[in-house]
């Protein structure tokens, strides 16, 4: 069964959309190179990679640009980093905490979402840490407010 990409259902934007998106992007060439599929693969991961984020309430049908771009950029964290992404959460999954290499050594810490894509759809968060609000008034000594 082919892909089918439906704005709505399992994408916020459209490849042509997309497209203009990364004729914009400095370093974002090989995005025309990529095939009709690729791309539609790439927006639907992207999608779907939002969507399972527990801190973030995005509806299927919204149509506001910032989250149309947070798709784009997820889907190129993909294309250009999820094999590197994958390889960590492997590391930290099994435990691994740090490793060496002759002379270069690396501390892993979580894996996560990328924040800069979180930030991007603030607007959406659903958690934000459970973080108790405290009110206070002042009142002046003549008792009025």
């Amino acid at each position: 069964m082919a892909l089918v990409l439906t704005v709505g259902t399992n994408s916020w934007a459209t490849i042509a959309e997309a497209d203009a998106y990364f004729e914009g992007k400095f370093g974002a060439d090989t995005w025309s190179a990529l095939s009709t599929l690729q791309k539609s693969q790439l927006l639907v991961t992207a999608f779907n990679w939002i969507r399972q984020q527990s801190t973030l309430a995005v509806d299927a049908t919204e149509t506001a640009d910032i989250v149309k771009a947070a798709q784009y950029e997820t889907a190129w964290f993909a294309y250009r980093w999820m094999d590197e992404y994958e390889k960590r959460r492997a590391l930290s999954s099994s435990g691994v905490k740090s490793f060496r290499a002759l002379d270069w050594s690396e501390t892993l810490g979580d894996v996560k979402f990328p924040q800069f894509i979180s930030d991007m759809l603030i607007d959406y968060a659903t958690n934000c840490g459970g973080q108790i609000v405290s009110v206070g008034r002042n009142v002046e000594a003549n008792g009025s407010e």
